[in-house]
């Protein structure tokens, strides 16, 4: 049975209510460019970048993108990382790309995730987008924070890509509540984070069920963010299957 956009919306606000104690009171002050905002969620103040797909108008829904950054902190740090990486790569998605602030010492725990979330919710609620394609992505901190979320909330996100990052310590479980496809990237070079490791989570996921796609390259470090855009847009063929289009 098909769910519309409308219902899914509607369960996804929903399930933001039980995430946060209380009713979350929010506001988002944008910038003149629309390209920055804060959003307040009882009190906690979660800056984020903001970009709208050129052409866009409320009466076509659109893609949604989660952009969550590496380590690292400061005003709007989330839009640089964006602007870096996950803009570029995918703009000929023609999605709506949010990139928040890391709102505590990571992604991949529940008071981010409430945040995060609540974020993720209140776009839905003002913009047009279409729920059937909703994308986690993000890069070494960001990469855990996508297999998280990408588990943790399989009822929002239809695909997960994170690069250059594993799973949290002892998350195994966790991630078996993985349902929607996800798409692997990862550098042989990588310093942080063993290849090895990263295939080995990849064909433990599989023999779960999980659909994965493992995309090794070679000859870029962890550091060497912005060299990762290309691959990143070679990703953009299989969102598109993923998404059914």
């Amino acid at each position: 049975m098909r769910v519309s956009t409308g219902l899914r919306i509607g369960i996804i606000c929903a399930i933001v209510l039980l995430l946060i104690p209380g009713c979350p009171r929010t506001k988002e002050i944008p910038l003149p460019d629309q390209s920055y905002g804060e959003f307040v969620v009882n009190g906690t103040r979660l800056t984020f970048g903001l970009t709208l797909p050129q052409g866009y108008t409320p009466g076509q829904p659109v893609p949604l993108i989660l952009a969550l950054h590496y380590g690292g902190s400061g005003e709007y740090y989330g839009k640089a990382f964006a602007l870096n990486l996950v803009e570029p790569a995918l703009r000929d998605l023609s999605a709506i790309v949010i990139s928040p602030d890391c709102p505590g010492s990571g992604w991949a725990n529940p008071t981010s995730e409430s945040l995060v979330m609540a974020l993720v919710a209140h776009i839905m609620s003002r913009y047009a987008i279409d729920t059937r394609r909703v994308l986690v992505t993000g890069y070494s901190l960001g990469a855990i924070g996508s297999w998280y979320l990408a588990a943790r909330q399989p009822q929002v996100f239809t695909a997960a890509i994170p690069i250059s990052g594993s799973a949290m310590s002892g998350a195994e479980n966790l991630l078996g509540k993985i349902i929607c496809p996800v798409y692997v990237i990862h550098s042989r070079n990588d310093e942080i984070f063993p290849v090895l490791a990263i295939e080995t989570l990849v064909e433990k996921l599989r023999g779960w069920g999980i659909a994965i796609h493992l995309e090794i390259i070679t000859g870029l470090s962890h550091y060497q963010t912005t060299g990762f855009v290309p691959y990143l847009r070679a990703a953009i063929p299989w969102i598109k299957q993923v998404w059914g289009e």
